[in-house]
Order: structure tokens, then sequence, then C-alpha cells
């Protein structure tokens, strides 16, 4: 059973970035967006109107020097 319940409240449209945790709201409808605290950039795709999610790192922006410190 599949439920189309889209939520509603104070995080409509957040996401969280996968390398720091930090939240943060793109722009609606956008496909690309870049943190403000670590500044790595995020593909998006929305798969309801208010629902934001991260699909991936845009590979063309991500530091290299990250996979290098782990």
């Amino acid at each position: 059973m599949k439920i189309n319940k889209v939520m509603e409240g104070p995080r409509d449209g957040e996401v969280r970035c996968l390398a720091c945790f930090t939240r943060f709201r793109p722009k609606q409808g956008t496909e690309e967006a870049k943190c403000p605290k670590c500044e790595i950039e995020w593909r998006i795709s929305w798969p309801y109107p208010k629902t934001a999610k991260i699909r991936g790192p845009v590979w063309e922006s991500y530091p290299k020097d990250i996979d290098e410190n782990v």
C-alpha cells in the first residue's frame, strides 16, 4: 500500500548535506545546490513539489582533497 502523503511543516524543501550534515534549503525546483557550510555542490531532485532529495554530488566541482584525507 503506497501512501501519497506529502509532509508539510517547517522542514519543507530542506535537505541535509551528506558531507557535513548541515540542513539547508535549496531554491525550489533547482537541480543543483551548494551547501552553505562546506560549499560542496549537490544534485537535487524534487519527487513532490515541496520535497527535495539529494541525488548525489556534482562530480565536476567535488573537492579532490576530501577523498585523500580518508
